[in-house]
């Protein structure tokens, strides 16, 4: 799947910003450092916790385009369900929609694959939408 590329420049104003609101949405949602690192794509544990420090210094276009996912999974989860609190939950818990295959959509984004994160805003986009 192809996708708009990050260009240097939108790395270096985007990144931080981009990685804080995601470290605030993984607290509430309680997703593990495993899960973080599996969303965000990355599989050493220091580079997480360097972007937890502030040092964004190898965030990638990659990263961005799992940020940008993610940032909409939220957006969209909350337009659908409610409250902080609420969407948290609904995060959490096995979703009874054949798309979601019986997982929670937690469970589902938390594998990291950047498709499965597409797949799920689209799906929450859509179903905000119908909802109303």
């Amino acid at each position: 799947m192809p996708y708009p590329p990050f260009t240097e420049a939108d790395i270096a104003r985007l990144a931080g910003p981009g990685l804080r609101t995601f470290f605030n949405i993984a607290r509430e949602w309680r997703l593990d450092e495993g899960g973080q690192m599996r969303v965000l794509g990355i599989e050493d544990a220091s580079v997480l916790e360097r972007w937890r420090e502030g040092d964004y210094a190898s965030v990638v276009d990659d990263t961005m385009i799992r940020l940008s996912f993610i940032l909409g999974i939220y957006m969209w989860a909350r337009e659908l369900v409610g409250t902080h609190e609420e969407t948290a939950e609904w995060m959490s818990r096995p979703y009874p929609d054949p798309a979601f295959l019986g997982r929670s959509p937690l469970e589902w984004i938390a594998e990291g694959k950047l498709e499965d994160l597409h797949y799920m805003r689209h799906l929450l986009m859509v179903s905000a939408i119908a909802q109303g």
